[in-house]
């Protein structure tokens, strides 16, 4: 009897969420992919524990879907030869739509689980290096990395951007000197100590770059996005934070990550300190392969979802626009990575709005 993997029942569970998903979006065709998905649910629980398989063992999340499939579509073609062609017809017509599925199931599984995260303790609390505690029920995420182009500020913005789609009540701070984020948000607008931005319905941004601002976060923010100075070794100067992201894409950014990690300030009840791994391929195949190498040695926990590196941000930079609008094709893998990973941060956090809406396409945006 073949033993079922401890993962399967997790992978199962992403399936069907996936699915459900995707029919949600194809509304005018559910009733003939419901019908197709039924004829071959056995191989889509196939897919789903080969993809739960390699997020387990911590495989880059932008090559996960493509191994699964590879691995599966080998899988049934040694079966009987006879059917052999007609098998490998059918995964040719269905290519694409199985990679969708292998990437939703990767990326569901790659956000922290929920289940496992202890409840918030709104009790157990530590001093926060700033004049005023801020309201408890604000999670605060902080991204740093004491090492410039590492990608903090990318990261922060586009968090920002998924919170205002889905409508997370967010606070964005820049406690950057150079207040990039801010510039970013405000498409260009002048910076001003402690002025407060208003970005979007749900985002409000802040620039202070001598402290936290505690003293400004009022009002019924659940969020609050706070990009540090890479510069800034000062611990006296680091408020605590729920959730520390520090994006690393090579060995000084690793290196530089360690040497401050013990000044990033976890409450009790936070999450905790992790490395993102940010701008994958920079430095090609073998510099990404280094990076991974290092991750393994687990000095620090990692995200679960990692970020391609793209030309697409650096042409976004100087529009002060999404990565994704710059993207040279339509629902890039740079607009998939970085809604991903917002997501993730957001579900960690238990933030994600009450009612449950996908996140918006770029044709929701246009």
């Amino acid at each position: 009897m073949k033993t079922v993997p401890a993962y399967a029942p997790r992978a199962e569970a992403a399936l069907s969420r996936v699915v459900e998903r995707f029919l949600q979006q194809h509304k005018k065709e559910a009733s003939s992919f419901r019908a197709q998905f039924d004829g071959i649910r056995k191989l889509l629980v196939m897919l789903s524990w080969s993809v739960a398989k390699r997020v387990e063992a911590g495989e880059s999340a932008e090559t996960v879907p493509w191994e699964a499939l590879t691995a599966l579509r080998n899988s049934v073609l040694q079966g009987s030869a006879s059917n052999r062609e007609k098998h490998a017809q059918w995964f040719d017509q269905h290519d694409a739509l199985l990679i969708e599925l292998a990437t939703g199931i990767a990326n569901d599984l790659a956000a922290p689980i929920l289940s496992e995260l202890p409840p918030r303790d709104s009790q157990s609390r530590e001093p926060l290096h700033s004049n005023q505690d801020p309201d408890v029920s604000m999670n605060i995420v902080t991204f740093y990395n004491h090492k410039g182009g590492s990608g903090k500020t990318t990261l922060a913005y586009h968090t920002c951007l998924l919170a205002e789609e889905l409508g997370i009540r967010t606070v964005a701070v820049s406690v950057d000197t150079q207040g990039d984020m801010i510039k970013w948000l405000t498409r260009g607008a002048a910076v001003r100590r402690d002025r407060i931005y208003e970005v979007g319905k749900h985002v409000t941004a802040v620039y202070s770059p001598d402290e936290f601002p505690a003293r400004l976060l009022t009002g019924n923010a659940k969020l609050v996005l706070v990009d540090m100075d890479s510069r800034d070794d000062n611990p006296k100067r680091l408020p605590y934070s729920h959730l520390w992201l520090m994006p690393i894409h090579n060995r000084f950014s690793m290196e530089n990550s360690l040497n401050v990690l013990e000044a990033m300030n976890v409450p009790k009840d936070g999450t905790g300190r992790f490395w993102v791994h940010n701008r994958v391929g920079y430095g090609g195949q073998r510099h990404k392969h280094a990076v991974l190498h290092a991750i393994q040695q687990k000095l620090v926990e990692t995200w679960p979802v990692s970020i391609i590196d793209a030309e697409a941000v650096e042409r976004a930079i100087m529009k002060y626009e999404p990565a994704w609008k710059h993207a040279m094709i339509k629902d890039s893998q740079i607009e998939r990575d970085l809604r991903a990973f917002a997501l993730s941060v957001f579900k960690t956090l238990r933030v994600m709005p009450k009612k449950k809406r996908d996140l918006p396409t770029k044709e929701d945006e246009e």
